[in-house]
């Protein structure tokens, strides 16, 4: 996995670190949110987001859903000649259902609405986005979407 040597996927310690940053912002009422980003190499979908969440139990860090991450994980796929996984539809359906009978709603902190530009071949060696060793959604994260703040 991506940067898989540098980083800790061990969750107690993510959970240890997330409570650290949240406890030392409290006193200066600053709220944390945390997403999951759709080429995480450790969380990488809203579900492992909420669970970290939640156990993190502070009232000052909760959650980020970013529309472009989340799709991006449960039905995009940039190397496939669709862009689509397999039963993408479906799957996504599946997951918002899922994610609206789950979420603890005090806990939603951001919410992004993103989208991607739909890329005219799969993502391969070829693509000008290619980049070796990086995630495929990575790169079309990096490439294809606008970021908050930017324009066209």
């Amino acid at each position: 996995m991506f940067l898989r040597t540098e980083t800790s996927g061990y969750v107690d310690l993510i959970i240890q670190n997330l409570r650290e940053i949240a406890d030392l912002g409290a006193p200066l009422g600053i709220r944390f949110t945390y997403e999951a980003l759709s080429w995480g190499t450790h969380v990488d979908t809203w579900e492992k987001c909420c669970d970290i969440v939640t156990r993190v139990d502070r009232p000052n860090f909760g959650i980020c859903l970013d529309a472009f991450n989340l799709a991006g994980r449960v039905s995009a796929d940039p190397g496939a000649g669709s862009g689509m996984a397999v039963d993408a539809l479906a799957a996504m359906k599946t997951s918002l259902e899922r994610l609206g009978s789950t979420i603890n709603i005090q806990k939603l902190f951001w919410v992004q609405v993103v989208d991607a530009e739909k890329m005219d071949h799969p993502l391969e060696p070829n693509s000008p986005y290619y980049v070796a060793g990086q995630p495929s959604r990575m790169s079309c994260s990096r490439n294809c979407r606008l970021f908050y703040g930017k324009e066209d």
